[in-house]
């Protein structure tokens, strides 16, 4: 017994140091949680000196078992506390709170003598290792050593027995199951009372989730090293604050910068020009992710301080802390000096397009004006009476003029479709009945020896449908006109029918000869411009195919063909038509039924400088039944339409003095409420852009010169009631009076006259407005036309005339967006309904002073 006690008297405080230098590994391992640690400094505090290497079964109850009255331990001096022992915890209970916090703790303790031996092996190392106390004790650690490592547990005693703490370093064990884990070691000496050494206590906790990140970091950090290096393009990253802490050879090369001198620095203080600075913050920020994984063009600084353009890809990494960004970039100073030279041939070529579009017109306008005169003069010869050779001779000038103007309108086509300046503009029609009248042109030319020229429709597509009528027209007239020309005898046919695709919309126009046919060879280069299908033809431009395909095209189809030679040619094409909208050309009148005076004098006045001109739109005006009155320029024009009462007025539009659209502008600024004289452009101006321009200068109508004695019969017969105020409009009225009735409601003493003079004061400013909108669009000046059109809108506003400020906010818009052809169309929608709101204001206002008591 007395050995036994001699035993723990020796044991008890070797293994109180053991506790001790375990609870300052623990510290050292940087537990820091709760009572874990507060029971731990609390032994130290207490000196506490305890055998927990038994903490197993019987030794532990054999400790907590002994009395402290006569056990050698209850000898030991006390350390640092001098309170009364009433006040302190027994030892027993000491010992049992530490035993607690050794078999809680989640790392792995144990202790071993200096040969390796294990004494002592928590719940910890065997959650950690996989074996149980009973086990480990009384072996040695080299059952969890991987191969390889079978020296390192004796050489860690080793540093034990020279007195060395050994700090926590990483290395491996062996399970139980034979898994290989990594752990953070730390192991310091045991001593007895007299401070000899005498074993060892370690605690080690596993780390392989910790390991494999740093080797996944490590294998990312070589993966960019590797990018960097191998990059050929500027590659950066930058932490969360925005400093760069990467940076390769090749960005150094492109921005100056080497390394050393931006490592560490704010981008924004180096590379990244000031203006980009509150994107750089909303990118640390992680604001705006489509700044990420895209590519972006921007510029950077150099360090010469010049800046250079790049196109920057930057993406976003993240691993367990604050994120980091890295960029590739790419110098395209090369790149922009290609695009900027691309747009600077594009601008020459726009500007190119724009002078041979006005060389044309000019061209168009010169050539037009003289072949006016002779195809004009030669059709006033052949009314009057002539022997054969005269007839003869004056059918000779006029097929000539007439050659000639299709050529020149032929060149102007082709110009404009070149220029992209055709679209189509769809209106209401019957496809059969087109067929028809282009059938009924091309008969004449066919004459009683050609062809028979014959048309069918499939009743399916025979009701009214939605399309551009008129570049059908002009195709269909060039397929049936180039049939007649090459089918000496036989037959034309032209047809429509649905297209054969299930639920598709279009229409098949189909032009079919039993003519001469082509030539194979010829047939590649049919549609080319300039090339005539029939090498012996010596008539025409050679380019009526050619804009026949762009038109097809514009309106969203193809133009295809067969031809065998000999046996005839099928031409046909496939375009989109929709159900009709309501929105039909108003009928022409036949060309057999000349226009005739209506209930005034019948008189016309024509405004042209060109004194042949003047003569040709007298004769044929005579032979229509009207009386001519001639003004030279727009001065004389103003004068005299202010003076009298015309039926129309033919507007030629250059002159000198005041040419014809400043003419109409004053014409329609003077006339009074409830008249509108028709003004009938008569212009060499045939381009579609002349046409708007008359219309939204106030014009009616268009007319192209050399003008055609049926042409301006139908001009005439159609507009010879537009001088007669417009129909009472019901839908306007209602929306005029419903105002009047709101501002009855904002005073009881609005009487009728006093609400007639408010409507006309509401209504003056609105011509003066029309005016200025159609004097900034001849000066092209949108900024002015949107100003007065948003002015104008806010009259309709204060009419309640919900038409007028529509169209209003059309112009606006058009003009906001600045495309002038756009602006032009819509502004010339404007007048109708504006001359439509002035004259119910005015009938309204007429009817209220009527109701106005007298006196």
């Amino acid at each position: 017994m007395a050995r036994s006690g001699a035993r723990r008297h020796s044991i008890g405080p070797a293994l109180a140091v053991s506790v001790l230098a375990v609870v300052g590994l623990l510290l050292a391992a940087g537990q820091d949680t709760g009572w874990y640690r507060y029971a731990l400094l609390g032994a130290v505090n207490a000196g506490l000196v305890v055998a927990l290497g038994l903490i197993t079964g019987a030794r532990m109850a054999r400790i907590m078992s002994a009395d402290p009255a006569t056990s050698p331990e209850s000898q030991q001096p006390q350390l640092g506390d001098a309170r009364d022992s009433t006040d302190r915890p027994t030892q027993a209970q000491l010992n049992a709170q530490l035993a607690g916090v050794v078999a809680a703790a989640t790392e792995a303790i144990v202790s071993k003598s200096l040969d390796g031996t294990i004494l002592t092996w928590n719940p910890g190392a065997e959650r950690l290792y996989g074996y149980t106390a009973a086990e480990m004790l009384g072996r040695d650690l080299t059952l969890l050593m991987p191969a390889g490592c079978g020296g390192e547990e004796q050489d860690l005693l080793g540093r034990v027995r020279r007195g060395e703490v050994i700090r926590p370093h990483e290395t491996r064990r062996v399970r139980k199951d034979g898994t290989v884990i990594d752990v953070s070691l730390s192991m310091a000496p045991v001593r007895n009372e007299s401070g000899e050494i005498i074993g060892a206590s370690a605690v080690s906790h596993d780390v392989t989730a910790d390991v494999e990140a740093a080797r996944r970091l490590r294998i990312e950090r070589e993966q960019l090293r590797l990018i960097m290096a191998e990059a050929g393009d500027p590659f950066l990253s930058i932490d969360e604050n925005g400093r760069i802490t990467e940076w390769n050879r090749q960005a150094h090369q492109l921005l100056g910068w080497a390394r050393h001198e931006v490592v560490g620095r704010p981008l924004s203080e180096t590379v990244l020009p000031a203006r980009y600075a509150s994107a750089l913050k909303r990118l640390l920020d992680g604001d705006p992710d489509q700044l990420l994984d895209r590519p972006a063009t921007m510029f950077a600084r150099h360090s010469a301080g010049q800046e250079i353009p790049v196109e920057i890809t930057v993406w976003r990494t993240r691993l367990d802390g604050p994120p980091s960004f890295h960029a590739l970039a790419r110098d395209i100073t090369a790149r922009r000096r290609i695009e900027q030279a691309l747009e600077l041939d594009r601008d020459r070529a726009v500007v190119t397009a724009q002078l041979k579009s006005r060389y044309l017109a000019m061209v168009s306008h010169e050539v037009r004006t003289p072949m006016s005169g002779v195809i004009g003069l030669s059709d006033l010869l052949l009314a009057t009476p002539l022997d054969d050779v005269q007839r003869k001779y004056a059918t000779g000038i006029h097929d000539a003029g007439m050659n000639l103007l299709i050529v020149v309108t032929e060149v102007l086509d082709f110009a404009k479709l070149e220029a992209g300046k055709v679209v189509a503009k769809p209106v209401d029609f019957e496809p059969g009945r087109l067929l028809d009248e282009v059938a009924d042109l091309v008969r004449g030319a066919a004459g009683e020896a050609g062809p028979t020229v014959r048309t069918w429709c499939d009743p399916r597509v025979a009701t009214p449908a939605s399309g551009d009528a008129g570049k059908l027209r002009q195709i269909l007239l060039n397929l049936a006109g180039n049939a007649v020309k090459f089918t000496p005898a036989g037959e034309v046919v032209l047809t429509a029918a649905p297209e054969d695709a299930p639920g598709a919309t279009g229409v098949r126009f189909t032009v079919t000869d039993t003519g001469i046919g082509i030539d194979e060879k010829r047939q590649t280069q049919l549609f080319e411009p300039f090339t005539q299908g029939d090498a012996t033809a010596a008539e025409g431009t050679g380019l009526g195919l050619t804009i026949s395909r762009e038109l097809v095209a514009v309106l969203g189809g193809e133009l295809r063909f067969e031809s065998r030679l000999g046996q005839g040619s099928t031409f046909w094409f496939t375009v989109p038509l929709g159900p009709a909208r309501g929105t039909a050309p108003r009928p022409a009148a036949q060309p057999e039924a000349p226009a005739v005076a209506g209930d005034g004098e019948g008189r016309v006045l024509v405004v042209e400088d060109n004194e042949i001109n003047q003569i040709v739109a007298t004769g044929i005006l005579s032979g229509l039944g009207y009386r001519a009155e001639i003004a030279t320029n727009g001065l004389q024009a103003v004068k005299l339409a202010a003076a009298n009462d015309y039926q129309a007025i033919l507007m030629d539009c250059l002159m000198p003095e005041m040419d014809g659209y400043q003419a109409t502008a004053a014409i329609r600024r003077a006339e009074p409420g409830g008249r509108h004289v028709p003004i009938i452009a008569m212009t060499a101006g045939a381009m579609a852009e002349d046409r708007d321009r008359c219309l939204a200068a106030g014009m009616d109508d268009h007319l192209a010169k050399p003008v055609m004695a049926a042409d301006l019969a139908a001009a005439l017969t159609g507009w010879a009631t537009a001088g007669h105020p417009p129909a009472d409009d019901p839908d306007l009225r209602a929306e005029i009076e419903a105002r009047l009735g709101q501002l009855r409601s904002t005073g009881p003493d609005l009487g009728p006259r006093i609400l007639a003079g408010l409507l006309r004061r509401l209504s003056d400013g609105a011509p003066a407005l029309l005016d200025e909108i159609l004097d900034a669009l001849a000066h092209d000046d949108l900024d002015a036309v949107q100003h007065s059109a948003h002015q104008l809108k806010g009259v309709a506003a204060n009419l309640g005339v919900t038409t007028l400020a529509e169209t209003c906010e059309r112009v606006e818009d058009a003009a906001r967006s600045g495309d002038l052809d756009q602006t032009v169309a819509a502004v010339t929608e404007l007048r109708t309904p504006l001359r439509a709101t002035l004259v119910a204001v005015e009938t309204i206002a007429a009817e209220l002073a009527s109701r106005a008591p007298v006196g």
